[in-house]
């Protein structure tokens, strides 16, 4: 059944803006000068690799277009004579022809070249298509010519391209020597594509591109490499910088106790205390702390690390004997501190007590015999705990 003339008239009109933007396309395409330089290198055979066969590819799928054009063009200019025919006989016909240059197979599309096992003696015939189906094999054969001359053309346009991955492997070698570790092999090998495809950005630009891919595979390669490197060092600046703080804190813990050590033996008569105060431990801890740091200075963060564990087990070790030390003094100055305390509280009840008459020559005897044993000299912390409990009972 035909179609509306109106439906017709669109059709025709739609595929005639159509025809002429392909046109341009495929104009713009040819005449660009990537496009032109691709052929002219590929004619006299300077392309190479990959972009050799993508230029090629080019070349052909640009002919294609022009010949797929062609056989476009042809049909819209017989359907438009159809069209502006005036004569009223056969007009039915005219449209029924127009319609089936637009809906039908009216183009006739060359087939793909076949292998020799498959040809005839009069070759292979023309296919019919549609006007729908030229276009999309335009599409097709247009973005085959138009994505090779693009990438082409971004390298010749910046035969710099490489320079970025040079910069970024001088980078990480230059962080290999800092931290001491082997270069990885991996920059080895990115340099050397890095320099097979910079000789040939003008021969193979396509291929230069795409190596880049590789080359940034084997940087993050490298990179990760390192990364182990990387966290050893931190984590061995970081243990020097913290092993500083802890030779600080090591400092004020031995003060304290020679602090509480002492005024243990100057106020407290009792046996020798169960531990003796240690030597400064901050003293050898420090030296032995300059050596790991010399050892970082050499670019040995794993060293570091192996000799670090044993440091902080061994600071850990002189803080908890130093706080043991002072822990014991402190407890026994503690007792000392409770016994004046309750003495002040029995004083302060003894006066009452004399004030009222009540309190008897053998309770101030006492009470002056506690005073002078708590706030003598040394304090015999047996005989003051003995005598407060006789005390408390006056």
């Amino acid at each position: 059944m035909l179609r509306p003339h109106a439906d017709i008239d669109a059709d025709l009109a739609r595929w005639t803006t159509t025809a002429a933007r392909i046109g341009k396309a495929i104009e713009g395409l040819t005449q660009d000068p990537g496009f032109l330089r691709l052929k002219a290198q590929l004619r006299l055979g300077t392309l190479t690799g990959v972009t050799r066969t993508r230029g090629a590819a080019a070349v052909e799928a640009a002919e294609q277009l022009w010949m797929h054009y062609l056989s476009l063009d042809r049909q819209l200019v017989e359907a438009a004579e159809l069209r502006r025919s005036s004569n009223p006989f056969g007009r039915e016909e005219r449209f029924e022809r127009i319609d089936a240059i637009l809906t039908g197979p009216a183009v006739a599309l060359p087939d793909r070249a076949r292998g020799l096992a498959t040809m005839t003696l009069n070759g292979t015939p023309d296919r019919p298509a549609t006007l729908a189906e030229v276009f999309a094999a335009m599409e097709t054969a247009f973005e085959t010519a138009r994505d090779a001359v693009l990438a082409a053309t971004r390298v010749w346009n910046r035969p710099d391209i490489l320079v970025g991955f040079r910069e970024r492997i001088a980078a990480l070698e230059a962080e290999a020597v800092d931290l001491g570790c082997a270069r990885p092999l991996a920059l080895a090998d990115a340099s050397r594509i890095i320099a097979t495809a910079g000789a040939a950005v003008d021969a193979d630009p396509i291929g230069a591109a795409d190596a880049g891919a590789e080359i940034a595979a084997l940087i993050v390669k490298a990179d990760d490499i390192l990364a182990s490197s990387r966290a050893d060092h931190g984590a061995a600046n970081a243990f020097l910088t913290q092993a500083e703080t802890q030779l600080a804190e090591i400092g004020l813990a031995y003060a304290r106790t020679v602090k509480l050590r002492a005024e243990r033996v100057a106020t407290i008569n009792d046996p020798a205390p169960s531990s003796a105060v240690p030597s400064d431990p901050a003293v050898e801890l420090r030296t032995w702390l300059a050596t790991l740091a010399r050892t970082f200075a050499d670019k040995r963060p794993a060293a570091v690390l192996i000799g670090a564990k044993s440091w902080v087990v061994q600071a850990a070790k002189s803080i908890g004997d130093l706080n043991a030390a002072a822990e014991e003094d402190k407890k026994i100055l503690d007792v000392r501190d409770d016994l004046r305390g309750r003495f002040s509280a029995l004083t302060a009840k003894a006066q009452a007590r004399a004030a009222q008459g009540r309190l008897t020559p053998e309770s101030v005897a006492l009470l002056n015999e506690a005073r002078s044993l708590l706030f003598g000299a040394a304090t015999p912390l047996p005989e003051a705990v003995a005598l407060m409990r006789r005390c408390e009972t006056i």
